[in-house]
């Protein structure tokens, strides 16, 4: 037996939420809310993604959050990681968010935190 115990990637649909905060545009980042039950209890992953600086300008950024938020009610592929059973990671890539909205310049963005909470960072839980 492995000695940390088996891993195990086990990919799911989630419905995803963009979390709308106007205070992001000063760090030019985004952040998206996935909602799911994969093991019992309803968590809430969170991913925390910084739009691409150099080239890109603040205009370029305000289009793309204009773009999502319209993307409300899509479902995105998010990775869990498993290890014995019990959830410990996961995972929201770029492409994945890009294939849920149908937003291309998703897939540039860079992963700067995630977590997965037991209530929604729209306040509350379900």
């Amino acid at each position: 037996m492995w000695p940390f115990g088996k891993i195990e990637w086990k990919t799911v649909k989630m419905p995803l939420s963009f979390l709308d905060d106007p205070s992001a545009a000063d760090s030019m980042t985004v952040d998206f809310e996935a909602v799911g039950n994969p093991d019992g209890p309803c968590r809430f992953f969170s991913a925390m993604y910084s739009y691409p600086g150099g080239e890109a300008s603040f205009e370029d950024y305000e289009k793309l959050r204009k773009m999502l938020r319209e993307v409300e009610g899509a479902h995105v592929d998010v990775e869990l990681k498993f290890r014995n059973g019990v959830l410990r990671d996961f995972k929201m890539t770029p492409e994945a968010l890009a294939v849920a909205t149908g937003c291309d310049a998703c897939r540039h963005l860079e992963l700067v935190g995630w977590g997965i909470n037991e209530k929604s960072a729209k306040g509350g839980n379900v």
